[in-house]
Order: C-alpha cells, then sequence, then structure tokens
C-alpha cells in the first residue's frame, strides 16, 4: 500500500486559507469602502466585470505564504495579529 500522498494542502491548510481569504476580503472592504462604492455606481458594471474586480481583489491574498516553515506562517501571522486587536 503506498504513503498517503502529500503533495496537496492539508484540510487544516485549506481551512486557514478560506479563513483568511474572508479576513482578506474583509480588509479591503472596510480600507476602500468609499473606492468600492463609486465603482459600484458606474452604469458599465456588468456582471462579468465584477466577477473580475472580486477575483483580482482576493487575489491578494495569495501572496501571503502558507507553506515552508511552520514557524512562518505569514497568513496565521496576521490573523492571531488581528485577532489580538479586536476589543
Amino acid at each position: 500500500m503506498f504513503p498517503p500522498s502529500t503533495s496537496g494542502p492539508s484540510e487544516k491548510e485549506k481551512e486557514l486559507k478560506e479563513k483568511f481569504k474572508k479576513f482578506w476580503m474583509s480588509s479591503i472592504a472596510g480600507a476602500f469602502k468609499d473606492e468600492l462604492e463609486e465603482i459600484r455606481k458606474e452604469p458599465n458594471l456588468t456582471t462579468p466585470r465584477l466577477s473580475l474586480l472580486i477575483d483580482a481583489l482576493a487575489s491578494g491574498a495569495d501572496v501571503y505564504a502558507s507553506t515552508g516553515e511552520p514557524a512562518l506562517n505569514e497568513m496565521e501571522i496576521v490573523l492571531k495579529d488581528s485577532e489580538s486587536k479586536v476589543p
């Protein structure tokens, strides 16, 4: 019998990436609220263009690493830092 494949992301990593993506999008929406409201009013903002905008904003979360050195998991560091700032 072959050992389990480790080539794909683990469930923990998938969960971390999803949590981080939600945090990222919430941060973007909060930081650029006024700009996004102006974009929303654009008459030529079609569904495909809106989808492209959302994908582009979400891709910023991919810059943060979740693999490599266990002590250097950028997503966990950012999430822990953000949780410590919540009153």
